[in-house]
């Protein structure tokens, strides 16, 4: 989709913003896809979640490396999965992944007939406000991560989340929190156990899409525009970052509700009225 220059960096703001905060990116793309009657650029698509993906890397790159390490520790040692907080974390995010990847490949051959949906759309981000407001209602944690279940059951639903109108850091935050993790570490398990999942997406959209046209000339422009493109959306993640983990500690979660209520019940309208 082409779009004036001041239009497409609005739209990669917002997109970027969606995307991190719980809001639900899928449901707000199949409803922009619907109203707009085709679908985004790949090649902008892949922008905005490469740059979604390294936000959390940068933002959490401490406990990143931690995880790598004593992960890498603990395959030769198997108690470091239990001594350290990075075993644990890796432990955390290892079995998080597989569940997150069974119940992803389960749901993705009903992805593009549910986002041509709007009332399917709306459901999901019900479904989406539901999990937020049911944390203030969640008890305080004291855990650092959540049992061996406890992880199967993140991923699970962070897998579901594939579904449009969900929101993956909004369900993995409630389930987290649910699970009596402290809000601190839900806020940061809920991205470090979707990054594995989100280098995979963002290398199968590389892989399956000419991201450049044949022309030389034209590659370096388009590679040019990315770049940019990638660095503000890198830069707009690392606010809506700071922002989500004031609102997490400060267990103002249900807030992001206030939104995404009335976004839904318009969307099911919508879709209730289509002939």
């Amino acid at each position: 989709m082409t779009v004036p220059l001041a239009e497409a960096v609005a739209l990669l703001v917002v997109s970027a913003s969606v995307t991190i905060l719980p809001l639900s990116a899928s449901g707000h793309t199949a409803l922009l896809a619907l109203l707009a009657g085709t679908e985004i650029d790949a090649r902008y698509v892949i922008a905005v979640l490469s740059a979604t993906w390294i936000a959390p890397v940068i933002y959490f790159r401490r406990a990143l490396v931690a995880l790598l390490r004593e992960g890498a520790r603990a395959v030769m040692r198997q108690a470091r999965f239990d001594d350290t907080q990075g075993g644990r974390d890796a432990r955390t995010v290892g079995l998080a992944t597989v569940s997150m990847v069974a119940v992803g490949i389960g749901v993705s051959g009903h992805v593009a007939a549910w986002a041509r949906e709007p009332s399917l759309v709306g459901g999901g981000l019900v479904a989406t406000a539901l999990a937020l407001g049911s944390t203030f209602w969640a008890p305080e944690g004291d855990r650092d991560t959540p049992t061996w279940l406890g992880a199967f059951l993140v991923g699970a639903v962070q897998g579901a989340a594939e579904l449009p109108g969900l929101s993956r850091p909004a369900v993995a935050l409630a389930s987290l929190l649910w699970l009596g993790v402290r809000a601190e570490r839900a806020f940061e398990l809920s991205f470090l156990t979707a990054l594995p999942a989100g280098l995979v997406t963002i290398a199968t959209l590389v892989l399956g899409t000419h991201v450049f046209p044949p022309s030389q000339a034209t590659t370096v422009q388009q590679a040019l525009v990315l770049i940019t493109f990638a660095i503000l959306a890198t830069g707009v993640s690392l606010l809506c970052l700071r922002l989500l983990r004031t609102a997490v500690t400060h267990r103002a979660l249900p807030a992001f509700s206030l939104y995404l209520v009335p976004l839904a019940f318009a969307t099911l309208a919508w879709g209730y009225a289509r002939p």
